[in-house]
């Protein structure tokens, strides 16, 4: 969350309007996000206050927060003070990973997901993922689909014997799911 911006504009102005990312989703963001300067402009949603702006900018810190990776992006100290503790396990260890990097990863493509969700149903996208409070399956199977693509990209191994040819787009195709469908997706 940026204190000058609020989903899609500039506080100090808010006829001055972009198109940005919010989640792990690039083109969903930009179309949703487009679809919300859209429905400001046209009316469809009101932009509070400046002041009601700068407030709900302070709830969504506070959710960024409970998203460990997030918090690393915005609070400089607390990324020191994990970036040393990993040294130090990492001295003590040179295989050590953070057991939780997975779960790490699962909240923050959730929090992402949830703020999308919220620009969807505010701009009226026809399109749902659930809401702010609670995604659908249709979201959290996006998410998993999410975790699992960036699982392909960290297993390539630069030592195997197909390392020449092989791709992330190689990995195995189980869990991977149609969004619109409700069968496995065949590749």
């Amino acid at each position: 969350v940026d204190p000058l911006l609020y989903r899609n504009t500039l506080i100090s102005n808010p006829n001055m309007m972009y198109i940005s990312e919010c989640s792990h989703f690039p083109l969903k963001d930009i179309d949703v996000s487009a679809w919300l300067c859209l429905s400001y402009i046209t009316g469809d949603a009101k932009l509070p206050s400046a002041e009601e702006m700068q407030r709900r900018n302070k709830l969504d810190m506070l959710v960024e927060l409970d998203d460990f990776i997030a918090r690393n992006d915005c609070d400089f100290r607390y990324f020191a003070a994990y970036k040393e503790f990993c040294e130090e396990k990492y001295e003590e260890d040179n295989s050590w990973k953070d057991p939780n990097g997975e779960e790490y990863d699962m909240i923050n493509m959730r929090v992402g997901m949830r703020f999308l969700a919220r620009n969807m149903q505010d701009s009226g996208y026809p399109d749902d993922i659930g809401s702010f409070t609670k995604l659908n399956e249709k979201a959290e199977r996006m998410v998993q689909m999410n975790f699992l693509s960036g699982l392909a990209r960290g297993t390539l191994d630069p030592d195997s014997e197909d390392n020449k040819w092989r791709t992330f787009r190689d990995h195995d195709t189980n869990g991977f799911f149609r969004c619109k469908l409700e069968r496995h997706l065949c590749l």
